[in-house]
């Protein structure tokens, strides 16, 4: 018995010995620096021993040279990893070779802070001496997209070893001669200066291994980072910008090969579509002549674009400007007597891969979608963007707008810039307003519709991503923002005491306010809700389905009449807020008649606000009046003689810019709608796909989502429908009815007849409605005949 005792005892202290060991071991390592997690270590804290550098000179619009040589051991190349920052642009040569174009992330996630990038260097050195040489361009100033720290400044660091190796006072600058001071800023808004370069100041081996830089002056240190003015040391939170790798030359070059001017020629030289890139020219010349670079984008009536002009020297000379343009056409204004060598453009742009797709048996379907997917993507770079051209500023409903359309077109690379965006909004929100246009130096802007529509776009991107952490970094901020809403004795929702109004619903004229800003209010509150719901905030829940409900009341017995919603004081029916009832699910079924009449009548949107009168006829059910609306509202930009490859900001071509991201909704309707795509559980976890023809009777489409890529091919005529699907995970998919006694078949097996799903391994039957039998199918590729 006392043996037995004695053996159970000893067990008992043997497991608790055991047990305190693993905690013990478990409290260690979550505190040392390292913890080791799925056998990954996390990186260490960057410690911070690179100073900002520069010389005497302050001047905007300014470059400089910098230069270090260092040696290094053979066990000493690996893990070169560097940090590098700037004011505001740089490029990075390692042993004579161009490793980084357009380096650093314009300034301004929030105040008094600056982005760096954290690049693994260690393909590019080599055992014994290497030389790191950067070229730094600082621009100065105040504008829209880019908080300048008033003062110039790059900094270098890499680990090398247990040491640093920083930017500091052995470092060598000289500022770029070459480089000549323009006379203006192209506009206010644009933060980009214009590029003046005379070749024949040029020091043009500067960067190179064997260059002798004994008569360059020692760098002046500045303050080590995270020091003011510069602030904060913030991680680049997106990819580094592509490049192409070579010059491609103009469609039309052949035209030009050793052409030589006469007189003073405008050389108009093509891009097969819009897109960023840095112009190049190969030519010989005599010294002092000055050419002029300029795309088809540079002038605007709301300010003028970027260009290059570029100031010769003497016999054969080529040139690249580095900093981006963008267009489809590039035009060389050239003097007389040069002999044209070669003329081209390296492309260049956000990191994403295009990889979405939509056609159609409707070439001008097919035209709109392709043109708002380049349209889409030439307005990205450092932050979404509203046009490429005059101002490259982060505007939030255009940037709601573009994150949907990248949810259809791009790959997940994408979901980096919208979430960068949304960081920015965070920084600079003012008395928990939500900035419109951040970061801005210029002038305070909260567009409250603006900031609505942003606030349902906060809940699509959890959708689409799955992303609960982002809903969980953004839901106060979305409820701050509602909460500064005041109620009325009438009901409805006022904003006019809020930070900085700008009252703006569209730039189209017959905006009936009142009726457009609640419907958007109830919308935005709506998404709200659900976002409580996801974070099991039941108690926000409950109140908020408490003021939807009393606001749907109000908005429906004071504003619907027999014509539509409407306030007494508007003289017109606002299509917008009409709109937007349907959407926000304001407006009950029985309403959908007049609204739809309203939908197929009025054209007062412009492209921002034409995506939502589109998708409330797509939820309406009405798809071939949304298709009708679509080729009346963008016939011009698809068909007219001044179309081009990326879509206007107007109805007009002569007003506002040719690329403009807020005209991109249709590719949303027909990837959405159309084809039938979207995610059925949030983060695709769960897809759905309910492809709906309205006039058209083929449609093909490829989506990538967070779980893999979604195709679909599908084919309709009188009597049959075909559909082929290549799904990554679990799916609801919507099969049509074409006959009253539907026979269905999956992968050449009948599932469906008389009525009766058939025992079968492909599907699960889900429900049925009038027009649809809805089944459930995994992870796979399937073939599917309705008839």
């Amino acid at each position: 018995m006392k043996k037995n005792f004695l053996v159970v005892l000893i067990s008992i202290l043997i497991i608790l010995t055991v047990i305190m060991v693993i905690v013990v071991v478990r409290n260690y390592t979550s505190l040392g620096k390292i913890q080791i997690t799925n056998t990954e270590e996390i990186e260490e804290p960057i410690e911070w021993h690179g100073n900002y550098i520069w010389n005497d000179s302050n001047d905007n619009n300014s470059w400089m040279c910098c230069r270090k040589n260092i040696v290094l051991k053979e066990k000493e190349l690996k893990g070169l990893k560097a940090q590098i920052s700037a004011d505001s642009k740089y490029y990075l040569y390692i042993n004579g070779e161009l490793v980084v174009r357009d380096g650093a992330v314009k300034r301004g996630e929030k105040e008094h802070s600056i982005y760096y990038d954290n690049i693994d260097l260690t393909q590019y050195f080599h055992k014994g001496e290497n030389t790191i040489a950067i070229l730094a361009w600082y621009w100065g100033g105040e504008s829209y997209s880019h908080i300048s720290s008033g003062q110039a400044g790059v900094m270098f660091q890499m680990k090398v070893g247990k040491k640093y190796i920083g930017t500091d006072e052995t470092w060598k600058v000289k500022r770029n001669e070459a480089y000549l001071q323009d006379e203006l800023r192209p506009n206010n808004r644009l933060m980009e200066y214009n590029v003046w370069y005379d070749a024949s100041l040029a020091d043009e081996d500067w960067y190179k291994e064997d260059y002798d830089d004994s008569t360059w002056e020692p760098a002046k240190v500045l303050n080590i980072a995270e020091s003011l003015p510069w602030g904060e040391m913030i991680e680049r939170n997106i990819p580094m910008f592509i490049h192409d790798e070579k010059i491609s030359e103009y469609e039309n070059m052949a035209d030009y090969k050793d052409y030589t001017t006469t007189s003073d020629e405008i050389l108009e030289m093509k891009v097969p579509y819009n897109t960023h890139l840095t112009p190049y020219l190969k030519i010989e010349a005599p010294k002092g002549l000055k050419i002029t670079i300029k795309t088809d984008t540079y002038e605007d009536k709301s300010g003028d674009s970027v260009k290059c002009t570029y100031i010769t020297k003497e016999g054969v000379q080529e040139f690249e400007s580095l900093p981006w343009m963008n267009g489809e056409k590039v035009y060389y204004e050239v003097p007389a007597g040069v002999k044209i060598i070669s003329l081209g453009y390296r492309k260049s742009g956000y990191d994403t891969k295009m990889t979405g797709k939509f056609s159609s048996d409707d070439e001008f379907m097919n035209s709109l979608w392709e043109k708002a997917d380049r349209t889409l993507y030439v307005n990205m770079r450092d932050s979404y963007m509203d046009c490429p051209n005059r101002e490259r500023a982060q505007w939030l409903g255009d940037m709601n707008i573009e994150m949907m359309e990248a949810m259809y077109a791009l790959d997940t690379n994408a979901y980096a810039l919208y979430e960068k965006g949304i960081k920015t909004v965070i920084g600079w929100e003012q008395q928990d307003a939500l900035i419109t246009v951040v970061p801005n130096s210029l002038e305070p802007m909260h567009l409250p519709m603006q900031a609505l529509a942003a606030i349902v776009g906060f809940y699509d991107y959890y959708e689409y991503t799955g992303k609960k952490e982002f809903l969980e970094e953004i839901y106060p901020y979305a409820k701050n923002y509602l909460n500064l809403w005041v109620e009325k004795e009438n009901g409805l929702m006022d904003c006019t005491s809020l930070y900085y109004v700008w009252k703006w619903g569209d730039s189209a004229t017959n905006i009936d306010y009142d009726t457009l800003e609640n419907a958007f209010y109830y919308y935005a509150m709506s998404k709200v809700c659900q976002m409580a719901e996801v974070l099991e905030n039941d108690e926000d829940k409950s109140a908020y389905e408490l003021k939807l409900e009393k606001l749907k009341t109000s908005y429906n017995d004071l504003l619907w009449t027999t014509k539509g919603y409407k306030t007494k004081e508007s003289k017109v029916i606002d299509e917008r807020a009409n709109a937007i009832a349907v959407l926000a699910g304001l407006a009950d079924e029985e309403k959908y008649t007049v609204i739809t009449d309203i939908l197929k009548t009025r054209h007062d949107a412009t492209p921002y606000m034409e995506k939502y009168s589109l998708e409330a006829l797509c939820k309406m059910g009405n798809i071939i009046d949304a298709q009708t609306r679509m080729k009346e509202t963008y016939n011009d930009m698809v068909n007219s003689e001044d179309a081009c490859s990326t879509l206007w900001e107007t109805w007009d071509a002569k007003e506002g810019t040719k690329n403009h991201a807020w005209s991109g909704g249709p590719l949303i309707i027909m990837s959405k709608y159309y084809a039938g795509i979207e995610p059925l559980e949030a983060g695709y976890e769960k897809i759905s796909i309910k492809p709906q023809f309205g006039t058209l009777t083929k449609i093909s489409a490829d989506v990538t989502t967070i779980k893999g890529d979604i195709n679909l091919a599908a084919n309709k005529s009188e009597n049959e429908l075909k559909l082929k699907i290549n799904v990554p995970t679990k799916t609801r998919i919507a099969v049509e009815k074409m006959s009253p006694n539907v026979v269905i078949e999956f992968n050449n097996k009948v599932i469906y007849e008389n009525g009766e799903l058939q025992e079968n391994k492909f599907a699960q039957l889900d429900k049925e409605d009038e027009n649809y039998i809805y089944f459930y199918v995994e992870k796979g590729k399937y073939e599917i005949i309705s008839k």
